[in-house]
């Protein structure tokens, strides 16, 4: 549904969108946290878990469009072992990327450039 001058934009209700989490916890973290729910417009709820996915992610493996975790696989990611798009991490496959090793098409490493 848009919102114009002819339709109103309060006939619209949040939260919207899908969003799972896990009974199972580990240290108050689910285990699995899926998320691609959001509060209100353009107000996404970030998917936190030890695995996260969604289109904002952070847990120890994400699957994201902007995640951070320590393995992600995520068009932009800040993480220590990533598979993404743009990436800064220290070990990496990326077209774009920051990291201390790995392979990019455009890459800066500060290390090896094999793990």
């Amino acid at each position: 549904m848009f919102c114009n001058s002819h339709t109103s934009c309060s006939s619209q209700s949040y939260p919207k969108g899908y969003e799972y989490k896990s009974k199972a916890n580990l240290w108050g973290i689910p285990l699995l946290h899926i998320s691609f729910r959001y509060e209100a417009p353009h107000k996404p709820v970030m998917a936190k878990g030890i695995v996260a996915i969604g289109q904002y992610a952070a847990g120890i493996v994400n699957i994201s469009q902007f995640g951070i975790g320590l393995i992600s696989l995520s068009q932009f990611s800040i993480s220590v072992v990533t598979i993404a798009q743009f990436a800064i991490a220290q070990h990496a496959l990326a077209q774009f990327a920051i990291a201390q090793s790995g392979f990019a098409q455009f890459g800066l490493f500060w290390g090896s450039l094999f793990w």
